[in-house]
C-alpha cells in the first residue's frame, strides 16, 4: 500500500474550496516574493464540474496591486 500525502488526497477531491485556498495562496506567496508550491498549478489545470478554474497569474498579478 503506498502512502498518500495530503497533496495528492487533496488533488483527488479538488473542489471549490480548494480553488479558494489556492487562490489565497498564491497571493500570500506573490506579496511575500515566495515560490508557489507545485500543487497550486496542479489545481490550476484542472476544471470543476461546473466550469470553475482558476489562473494564478491572475492572482498573482492582484496581489501585485
Amino acid at each position: 500500500m503506498s502512502a498518500t500525502t495530503p497533496e495528492t488526497r487533496f488533488l483527488r477531491q479538488v473542489t471549490g474550496t480548494d480553488i479558494i485556498a489556492a487562490r489565497l495562496k498564491v497571493r500570500a506567496d506573490a506579496t511575500l516574493g515566495q515560490d508557489t508550491p507545485a500543487w497550486v498549478d496542479e489545481v490550476a489545470a484542472m476544471t470543476l464540474d461546473d466550469g470553475t478554474t482558476f489562473d494564478p497569474e491572475v492572482e498573482r498579478r492582484a496581489a501585485r496591486c
